[in-house]
């Protein structure tokens, strides 16, 4: 297990390098001058000069990536052009939000798809398994900015059922239940996978042989279903979930700005809109590095519930 979680990093590392590399070019491709957005109309041309060289812009594009990776390396993201304050402090300063709901928005994946699966599993080619084959595929077409602004509009300023964001000082419940409209939505790009998987697993787990002599042993089919079929069929979600999580991450991003919540998502998109490029790039690698930790921790538990999961390339385990 060692040697897997020792190659996963390498492999972290040379991922993270490419997208750093990716993510500064794309951003400095992208049209606008972040100086426009700094100085006034009135400025003269020395003025905006001067301003281009205190930010390092009047340099090649390929010097200055390679001054923010040398910076990057030891721990500094650079200074926000527009908020003139330390990017990893604004990012972390917001992380604490958007972290929580990307937590609530895996729980309430889980809560949702599992029993759905189950029970398209257990009723399937049945009108049940067709309604809820067919809830599945709505939700994989449904945009998420669509629909958090639909729920807006229906729960929060029709019915008033949900506020549009928990109180600033929010106790751990009301937190729960302010994030639960925004969690939800966030949640669609992971919770029609994880039910379609679950229950093409256990169709296939059903199937097996130890599931046929365990029903010979006169064993309940709760019994068969929780005990010898669930547990090797939720591998395959935990999986899914590690692969998911950069999909889940980028629809969280236009999720906050919908809902106007100040996270990391939302900073990064008024740092598009600004051509703030420190905070887009630095607060993408951070995510990033977030991927690969869930990734890493996703392979280490896989390996923890199936043995044959903890073989490296080689054929050592």
């Amino acid at each position: 297990m060692l040697a897997r979680v020792c190659l996963r990093i390498a492999q972290s590392v040379l991922v993270w390098l490419g997208v750093s590399a990716i993510i500064f070019f794309i951003m400095h491709m992208v049209p606008g001058d972040p100086v426009a957005s700094l100085v006034s109309d009135l400025s003269d041309p020395e003025q905006i000069q001067a301003v281009r060289e205190h930010l390092g812009l009047d340099k090649p594009v390929v010097v200055q990536y390679l001054i923010f990776l040398g910076n990057a390396l030891q721990g500094d993201l650079g200074t926000s052009y527009i908020y003139h304050l330390d990017v990893k402090a604004l990012v972390f300063g917001k992380l604490g939000l958007s972290l929580f709901l990307l937590t609530w928005s895996i729980v309430l994946a889980i809560l949702i798809a599992v029993p759905l699966g189950m029970l398209a599993a257990i009723k399937r080619e049945t009108t049940v398994d067709q309604v809820i084959r067919g809830v599945i595929l709505i939700g994989n077409t449904i945009p998420n900015y669509w629909l958090g602004t639909l729920l807006i509009l229906v729960l929060v300023l029709g019915f008033r059922l949900f506020p549009i964001s928990p109180p600033e000082h929010a106790t751990p419940l009301e937190l729960l239940w302010g994030l639960s409209l925004p969690a939800f939505v966030t949640s669609l790009a992971l919770l029609p996978n994880i039910t379609r998987v679950l229950r093409a697993s256990l169709i296939d787990t059903i199937g097996m042989d130890w599931v046929l002599l365990a029903r010979s042993k006169g064993l309940t089919e709760r019994v068969i279903l929780l005990r010898h079929v669930f547990r090797p069929s939720i591998l395959q979600v935990v999986t899914l979930i590690g692969v998911q999580a950069s999909f889940l991450i980028g629809g969280q991003i236009v999720v906050e700005a919908v809902f106007g919540l100040p996270g990391v998502g939302t900073l990064m998109i008024n740092a598009v809109r600004s051509r703030d490029y420190p905070i887009v790039v630095g607060a993408t690698l951070i995510f990033v590095i977030l991927v690969m930790l869930i990734n890493i921790a996703t392979d280490i538990l896989v390996a923890l519930m199936d043995p044959r999961a903890r073989i490296v390339p080689g054929g050592k385990r």
